[in-house]
């Protein structure tokens, strides 16, 4: 199958994912805080922040077996791919038997340091250690989800993914219906745990993914030290990240109280969802780089890192400037005007969507050269200088000080390293990767009036009418100039080229067109 119809799959399916995501949380939240109180609610999140955590366990192996899977994808025969995914199994396995024994020994610490409410207490241990073990279980299956990246086969991870949010919604449901209050999260997280393991198995058999039989091979210590080293990164990197990316609830409820946290769970949610739909087309085209690279065609993985950064960085602002416009009226309609906001914050984690998703483009090219030994410690640095300044911001000014704190802590690290490491990959000047974000530019400058002026336009109508006017008129103007102003002209002749390829037409040279990733 060709590179460009995985990533069109990719794309494809991950979008899906959203939409399937977007609609969990939709449902998910209001139901929950219809049946739970608002500490209850922030009991939920603090519980699924703390699993995140525990889920660093991993210590970096699943990316890790994934990408050496991908070095020997093209020689499965020779027994090094099964003697990989053998190595992985046995890692996780004894993985997942510390994480569920971490979360039963450290539950009740835990609920002290983030000084859960005393008739909330015991319930935070019993749902801790339980969660705890069902992700124990988890990742003890985790080998068979590994090949499907190696193979570009996202759309297989992300049907998963998506099927799994209705199997995990229905059982929440069901929970709530019969009375189980916040036990629901266990019945749901249940019936994932069993369902996730058989769809990889079940598509991995399919598509002849895994090993044939005989061709397992055996587990070389080559093998394993190159899983740990490459995962010993991976790791750092992952600490990094989840300090910056899943602190700011523990660091809120904390400094701000429990109400405080679910607030900002409510109000962010927007962010973190516009986020991940920016990053589904870095993430789409990470096993094409990869490939490109194994294979030494430089020249392509160069520009078609540039075409990737231009769309992400244009994808981000539109995106970013709609959910800053329309955040105040979609939680006033979600939460029944339970949570609220100033827009100040809006337009901070606005900013940071942008910083982060282009930065992410950047640093995400070390994962493909299998080079991460300074970004480990970029990451780990960039993580810690958030904890210190937002423990130390929120405190002073509460939610405003949290969302400037992680484009500060951002900007100085992975956002410089990540422009310096581009530069060094695709023997660019300083000022060629600078010029790949002029388009963003230029579309945050025609972008932005427009939403301002819409925004005043219909400020004084009930907040289902602004967010169904925000929603429609922003949508519609921000595809119009998402391709007039924030595309490159090569690319935006390239798409032109294939939309006529696909429809059969003849360009202007007489040959047809071909975009290869």
């Amino acid at each position: 199958m060709s590179r460009l119809r995985n990533f069109t799959r990719g794309v494809a399916s991950g979008y899906v994912q959203m939409a399937a995501n977007i609609a969990f949380t939709l449902i998910s939240v209001p139901l929950a805080l219809h049946y739970l109180s608002k500490a209850e609610f922030a009991v939920w999140a603090l519980i699924s922040q703390v699993l995140l955590y525990l889920a660093l366990v991993e210590l970096g192996m699943g990316p890790s077996v994934s990408r050496i899977l991908a070095d020997h994808k093209d020689e499965r025969e020779s027994g090094v791919y099964g003697g990989v995914m053998k190595a992985g199994a046995i890692v996780f396995g004894v993985q997942g038997l510390v994480l569920a024994a971490t979360a039963f020994l450290l539950a009740p610490m835990t609920a002290t340091l983030l000084q859960i409410e005393p008739n909330l207490r015991e319930e935070f241990v019993f749902l801790l250690r339980a969660n705890g073990a069902m992700l124990g279980c988890a990742f003890c299956m985790k080998i068979w989800g590994t090949p499907f990246w190696s193979f570009q086969r996202y759309d297989v991870s992300n049907f998963n993914v998506s099927f799994g949010f209705a199997v995990q919604m229905a059982g929440i449901w069901w929970g709530f219906a019969n009375g189980w209050g916040l036990r629901s999260m266990l019945v749901g997280n249940g019936l994932l745990t069993i369902f996730s393991p058989l769809w990889n198995i079940i598509a991995g058999l399919r598509l002849g993914v895994f090993p044939k039989w005989g061709a397992w091979g055996r587990i070389e210590r080559s093998i394993m030290h190159e899983l740990f080293a490459f995962a010993r990164d991976i790791f750092v990197m992952s600490v990094g990240a989840q300090l910056l990316s899943a602190s700011q609830v523990i660091i809120i409820s904390r400094v701000m109280g429990l109400e405080a946290a679910a607030t900002w769970v409510i109000c962010s949610k927007i962010y973190t969802l516009a986020q991940q739909a920016v990053g589904r087309v870095f993430d789409a085209t990470v096993g094409a780089f990869t490939e490109m690279f194994v294979r030494g065609e430089a020249d392509r993985l160069s520009a078609r890192l540039q075409d990737v950064v231009t769309l992400t960085a244009s994808l981000s602002v539109a995106i970013g400037v709609i959910a800053a416009t329309i955040n105040e009226s979609f939680v006033e309609v979600w939460s029944h005007g339970k949570a609220t906001w100033p827009l100040h914050v809006d337009i901070l984690l606005a900013i940071f969507l942008v910083v982060a998703c282009v930065s992410r483009c950047q640093t995400g090219i070390s994962g493909v050269i299998k080079d991460l030994r300074v970004m480990r410690l970029i990451y780990f640095l960039e993580g810690v200088t958030f904890v210190c300044l937002a423990a130390f911001a929120a405190r002073k000014l509460g939610f405003i000080g949290v969302a400037g704190a992680a484009t500060l802590a951002m900007l100085p690290w992975s956002g410089l390293f990540g422009m310096q490491l581009t530069r060094r990959v695709t023997n660019c000047s300083w000022g060629e990767v600078l010029s790949w974000l002029r388009p963003a530019v230029m579309l945050a400058l025609t972008f932005v009036p427009v939403a301002i002026a819409t925004r005043l336009c219909v400020s004084g109508a009930p907040a289902v009418v602004r967010l169904s006017v925000l929603v429609v008129s922003l949508g519609a103007s921000s595809i119009a100039l998402l391709w007039f102003f924030g595309l490159s002209n090569s690319l935006r002749a390239e798409l032109i080229a294939r939309w006529y390829s696909w429809r059969g037409v003849v360009v202007s040279d007489g040959r047809r067109s071909s975009l290869v990733l």
